[in-house]
């Protein structure tokens, strides 16, 4: 039952094939618009690599070591800024770990 399903199917499409063959101004069509999905994706994302000055604009987060910000599966655009984000101002705590945001410096050395 299944086997004459799946030859059936088989022999349908080999007709179809063959059908596509025959006649060369729909197969032409069929090739051309494939190649413009193709090409228009590719136009797409280069477009998007010149827009965010990354080479990968969009990345999906595969493993859990970005938790809890990120999840697995979440869709990342990534953008290259000319200039970075600057931080003018010092955090201010009671313990040996304070920095100063601006430098990345303990606070001691901060002159802010």
């Amino acid at each position: 039952m299944v086997v004459s399903m799946i030859k059936d199917i088989a022999h349908k499409q080999a007709y179809e094939l063959r059908k596509l063959w025959d006649n060369k101004r729909v197969m032409a069509f069929q090739v051309l618009n494939l190649a413009m999905i193709v090409f228009s994706a590719l136009m797409l994302w280069k477009g998007l690599m010149f827009l965010t000055k990354s080479e990968s604009p969009v990345v999906v987060v595969l493993s859990g070591s970005m938790e809890p910000a990120f999840q697995r599966g979440d869709i990342l655009f990534l953008n290259n800024q000319d200039d970075p984000i600057r931080c003018v101002h010092c955090v201010h705590c009671a313990d040996q770990y304070s920095v100063c945001a601006s430098s990345s410096l303990p606070l001691s050395s901060c002159t802010c």
